[in-house]
């Protein structure tokens, strides 16, 4: 799959770490992590590597 980046994406699961991601915040995705399966991510100005799978591509126009 090809992915151009600065997209909005929204977190589809809750992540953990030292910052926490919530369902259903919107974050955006700046570029492909060194990591395995993650993309880079920005929040509340900061960066942040998190797996794909807890992404989902929000549509264009739709406000959440």
């Amino acid at each position: 799959m090809f992915l151009m980046y600065f997209h909005t994406f929204i977190i589809s699961e809750d992540a953990s770490g030292e910052v926490v991601l919530l369902k259903g915040e919107t974050v955006l995705v700046v570029g492909a992590s060194q990591r395995r399966g993650h993309l880079v991510v920005e929040h509340k100005n900061v960066s942040l590597h998190v797996p794909f799978q807890f992404l989902e591509l929000k549509p264009v126009g739709v406000n959440i």
